[in-house]
């Protein structure tokens, strides 16, 4: 197995988080107010019937988009999070564990 180290910043890692679900949330705003508005509603008259459409269109492809980003930056965020709390968590318990082991040890040997 190979000696590998990890070493984490956990508030940078926690600002990253924050961000991307500040990011989720905003982008997801964006897309909900996209698809409560009829892009296409100025267009009056059978002469402005297919711009119109179109336009409709393009708001639901984009509103589709960004709730797809929306979704993927709070993926990313949750990922993140359990994963820093993963390493913490399994840190702390190997510490505890390490205490533990030496204070015995320790005691067997006389050294406390």
């Amino acid at each position: 197995m190979a000696d590998v180290q990890v070493s984490i910043d956990a508030d940078e890692v926690r600002e990253v988080v924050d961000f991307y679900r500040r990011a989720a949330h905003v982008v997801g705003a964006a897309a909900g107010d996209l698809n409560a508005h009829d892009l296409g509603s100025w267009a009056v008259g059978e002469e402005y019937r297919e711009l119109g459409e179109r336009y409709r269109e393009m708001g639901r492809v984009i509103a589709d988009r960004l709730a797809e980003q929306a979704r993927a930056a709070d993926r990313l965020a949750e990922h993140l999070h359990r994963g820093m709390t993963a390493l913490i968590d399994t840190d702390t318990e190997s510490a505890r564990d390490v205490s533990g082991a030496y204070r015995r040890f320790s005691g067997d040997v006389g050294l406390s």
